[in-house]
């Protein structure tokens, strides 16, 4: 599978990532199985996030087989303050079993009164600069729900990957494009296909290949889904 530039993180990335939230439905066995398909497969870059269930173990179990540099971790804490989000950073390197992730997200940061907590002193940003400074993680991240406090956090000019909702028909963050692009952000399009709403992936994925440098991660379950 191609890979790309992904904005400044220097990452080369698999223009398609694995979405890690429907694992968590298989038994470990599958899990694994599945991760592995997809790894063969081409794909280098797994999201998940600390929130999804067991996610991260099945991720950690299934990329023993593999070279830790071949692949590009991203997960997540909704941590809102630095002690815990510090705390979360651990449990995913315990669970992924890792000595560090590439990219790590403050998670559904999609009011202001989430970005407020999370930037204010004692924040949860600061648990994410204080895990880079220890080289836990290697890119500041975040992810949201809404336009707007995503583009007032693009704004700080702090993070190097943003990861907002982008299909077909849930369009708005195309607004937020040109200032990715600006930024030289990276940009993960979260649910890609409506978050199961979309069943023509030909369609969802021609969309978002108009977009250079964007990378769909859908979530996967069964390895043909990324076939």
């Amino acid at each position: 599978m191609k890979r790309i530039k992904f904005g400044n993180t220097g990452l080369p990335v698999s223009e398609v990532a694995m979405g890690g939230i429907p694992i968590m439905r298989l038994d470990t066995t599958d899990a694994v199985k599945v991760i592995r398909d997809v790894i063969d497969m081409g794909v280098n870059f797994i999201d998940t996030a600390n929130a999804y269930g067991d996610s991260e173990e099945k991720i950690g179990e299934a990329l023993k087989k593999y070279r830790r540099e071949d692949i590009i971790l991203s997960s997540k804490s909704g941590a809102r303050d630095k002690k815990t989000f510090s705390e979360h950073v651990n449990l995913s390197l315990k669970r992924l079993n890792t000595d560090y992730i590439d990219i790590y997200h403050l998670h559904d940061i999609s009011t202001e009164e989430d970005f407020d907590k999370v930037m204010a002193s004692g924040g949860a940003f600061h648990g994410l600069e204080d895990a880079i400074a220890k080289g836990r993680v290697r890119h500041y991240a975040f992810s949201s729900h809404s336009i707007e406090v995503a583009e007032r956090i693009l704004n700080t000019k702090k993070f190097q990957v943003a990861q907002i909702p982008l299909n077909f028909i849930d369009t708005e963050a195309e607004k937020l494009i040109p200032l990715v692009k600006k930024l030289n952000t990276g940009f993960i399009a979260m649910k890609p296909m409506g978050g199961g709403l979309l069943d023509e992936a030909v369609l969802a994925f021609k969309y978002l290949a108009k977009f250079d440098g964007i990378v769909p991660d859908p979530g996967i379950e069964k390895t043909e889904e990324m076939s």
